[in-house]
């Protein structure tokens, strides 16, 4: 499937790696050697800086920057007026990245240090400041960042403990267990 990428008569998108149906919003700049992969919406007022990687089908809503050196993964939201910070240097150190997972939503005003990695699916909550690596599967909250919970593939909240040992299905189908502190999923539902 190919189609036409979109953007808005204020954007500036100066890289070649522009993927297809790929949408930025106003104001908005693209720079060199950036990447937005197929079907990615940037949202107004955002810049995606060189070297930073949105792929495909992710969402970065309005007022963001993307970093050189982070990697927003497919299907990802990355929520109003999140920040990737670093009070030590603009740029991080050569290899260090910071990577928000496939499917990992990011709700509006949380602050990202560089250099963490986000799992798959996972759930940060409005306003978190996240300081340190996020499982995949899940769901934090606060100011430092916190684990209190976990969440499925559809974004709901699944009733099984942070520790332990204990299986859960969610109201979508899908089964996953807890143990030693790891979320395992065992039904995919045709993913």
């Amino acid at each position: 499937m190919t189609g036409k990428s979109e953007a808005h008569s204020t954007a500036q998108v100066l890289t070649n790696s522009f993927g297809p149906m790929a949408k930025v919003g106003a104001h908005s700049l693209v720079e060199r050697d950036a990447q937005v992969g197929f079907q990615a919406q940037v949202g107004k007022f955002c810049v995606i800086e060189r070297d930073a990687v949105v792929l495909e089908r992710a969402v970065v809503e309005d007022y963001v920057t993307v970093p050189a050196g982070v990697t927003v993964g497919a299907k990802a939201c990355i929520g109003p007026h999140v920040a990737f910070a670093d009070g030590n240097s603009q740029y991080p150190a050569a290899g260090e990245r910071t990577t928000v997972g496939e499917s990992a939503r990011i709700g509006a005003n949380c602050v990202i240090l560089r250099g963490i990695s986000i799992g798959r699916y996972a759930l940060i909550g409005p306003g978190c400041l996240v300081t340190q690596d996020v499982q995949d599967f899940a769901r934090v909250a606060g100011t430092p960042a916190a684990q209190d919970g976990w969440v499925c593939v559809c974004g709901k909240a699944l009733n099984l403990p942070l520790q332990g040992d204990r299986r859960a299905t969610c109201s979508c189908g899908r089964t996953y267990a807890v143990s030693a502190g790891q979320l395992t999923r065992f039904t995919q539902l045709g993913e």
